[in-house]
């Protein structure tokens, strides 16, 4: 929050009516500004979105091929409305040739967005802005099958029963898991984590 105070002690108040759009995937960080009054949360596109956009970005006004449209929809599907996850999959896409057996692979593949270099370098880069108390406990997802559901409540006494939530002073086991559910509250503000139900 360091920076965002040295931003906005430069900026007039003149009330002339300018504005400031600020982004972030981080949810809570309009509240940390004072901004919260006007905020707009960004919903996951929808399948039919995604594949709309995946097909303009890879095949512009020309549409896509019969043969790769099945397949391509899958892909699509996959990506589940996450749009960084849609960027790696045509970074991926764009640079091979357009063949149903390569095509097939990458949908085979349970996190299409995962096989991009751009999608793991995107991710790496994330991960490094993430508060270090927050690090092991976003790694520990690395311990469960990718796609599926995980209860809350088993994550979060799985991370206190590691060691990964810790207290400056002997805090009682309930407010270990209440710290835990406060750091997995931070790792889906910060879109790290897709909440199921």
């Amino acid at each position: 929050m360091g920076a965002w105070d040295s931003i906005r002690q430069s900026l007039p108040r003149d009330r002339n009516g300018s504005r400031i759009a600020l982004t972030s995937q981080n949810h809570n960080l309009a509240l940390q500004t004072g901004l919260a009054y006007n905020t707009h949360l960004l919903s996951p596109f929808t399948d039919e979105k995604s594949w709309k956009y995946l097909e303009e970005m890879l095949f512009h006004t020309h549409g896509c091929p019969d043969n790769l449209l099945d397949v391509a929809k899958k892909i699509a599907r996959k990506c589940k409305g996450l749009l960084l996850a849609i960027v790696a999959i045509l970074a991926l896409l764009q640079k091979e040739e357009r063949n149903l057996d390569f095509w097939g692979r990458i949908e085979e593949n349970s996190n299409p967005g995962i096989a991009s270099k751009g999608y793991r370098d995107i991710l790496e880069r994330s991960y490094k802005h993430l508060p270090d108390h927050l690090k092991p406990c976003f790694l520990y997802f690395g311990a469960f099958q990718a796609g599926k559901a995980i209860s809350a409540q088993k994550l979060t006494l799985l991370w206190v029963a590691e060691g990964f939530i810790r207290t400056t002073e002997m805090g009682s086991m309930e407010s270990l898991e209440v710290l835990a559910k406060d750091y997995l509250m931070e790792l889906i503000n910060r879109s790290f984590v897709d909440v199921t139900e």
